[in-house]
C-alpha cells in the first residue's frame, strides 16, 4: 500500500479476486463538453417553459370569462384541424 492510500488519501485497495469498475470515472472531451452544453440548454429551457407559463396563469385569473371563451375556441380548432388530418391519412392509407 502506498503512502497516500494509507493516509486516507486516495482510492482503497481492493479486494482480493474483484474487478475495478470501468467507465466510471469523470470523462472529459467533446463527449463530455457535449454533454454540459445540454445539460445548460435542459435547464434554460425549463426556466423559460416555467416562466412562460405564468403569463397565461395570471390573465386566466384576471378575465376568466374570456380566457375560458378562447380556450374553448383553441380547443374547437384543434379538434378541427386533428380530424381534417386524420381523414385525410384515412383516405391516404386505406
Amino acid at each position: 500500500m502506498n503512502a497516500v492510500a494509507s493516509m486516507g488519501h486516495g482510492p482503497l485497495p481492493l479486494p482480493p479476486g474483484s474487478v475495478p469498475s470501468r467507465g466510471t470515472e469523470p470523462q472529459e472531451g467533446p463527449a463530455a463538453e457535449g454533454i454540459a452544453a445540454l445539460a445548460n440548454v435542459g435547464w434554460q429551457i425549463l426556466l423559460t417553459m416555467g416562466l412562460a407559463t405564468i403569463a397565461p396563469g395570471v390573465i386566466a385569473l384576471v378575465w376568466p370569462g374570456e380566457t375560458l371563451r378562447v380556450v374553448g375556441v383553441l380547443f374547437g380548432v384543434y379538434l378541427l384541424v386533428t380530424g381534417v388530418f386524420l381523414l385525410a391519412l384515412r383516405i391516404r392509407f386505406r
